[in-house]
């Protein structure tokens, strides 16, 4: 696990990982203690970022099936962004529409706390934790932003039905997409 301090404890039951001490500036410090680091794979290419981590990514709860509409097989695991249903329409679908490995993408969040904020205190607190966290591989050459809260983090601007399909070059290590 990257730096930071991110510490582990019990919670309920479920290992979490406590906020580090660079997260006590950030305005949703106090929303959650729960803190969940992005993936990055040496030597990749792509970098696929949500915009918060999901209730499933903060306790480690893996989607590895569906069950019907809304219901998940899910393993207990270790923490990470993308493994709730999200992550596994990826690694089911998309991922191989767009001839990769999930094992090959690097994968990350614009907040990686559960804050339970929405509008401009989200988006604040996903600037202020996009710079604070991000720190992929050199090898990145394209960031898939999945949806407004990342986009607007990874700097883009307006709404998010004008950069749909666009690809913007940037230098947060090569091209940019929304």
């Amino acid at each position: 696990m990257k730096a930071n301090g991110p510490l582990h404890r019990q919670q309920r039951g479920i290992l979490v990982i406590a906020k580090g001490e660079l997260c006590q500036q950030c305005p949703a410090y106090n929303n959650s203690q729960h803190w969940v680091p992005d993936v990055y794979v040496a030597g990749s290419q792509v970098l696929v970022l949500q915009g918060e981590v999901s209730e499933y990514d903060v306790k480690g709860q893996h989607v590895t099936g569906r069950s019907g509409f809304g219901k998940y097989s899910i393993e207990q695991g270790s923490h990470g962004p993308l493994i709730g249903p999200d992550g596994y329409d990826l690694k089911s679908s998309f991922y191989g529409l767009g001839r990769m490995q999930h094992t090959e993408v690097s994968i990350g969040s614009s907040l990686r706390c559960l804050t339970g904020l929405t509008g401009k205190a989200q988006q604040e607190a996903a600037t202020y934790c996009q710079a604070t966290h991000f720190h992929p591989p050199q090898s990145i050459e394209l960031v898939i932003a999945l949806g407004p809260v990342a986009a607007k983090a990874m700097g883009m601007e307006g709404k998010i039905e004008q950069w749909r399909g666009h690809v913007i070059e940037g230098n947060s290590g090569g091209s940019r997409s929304a």
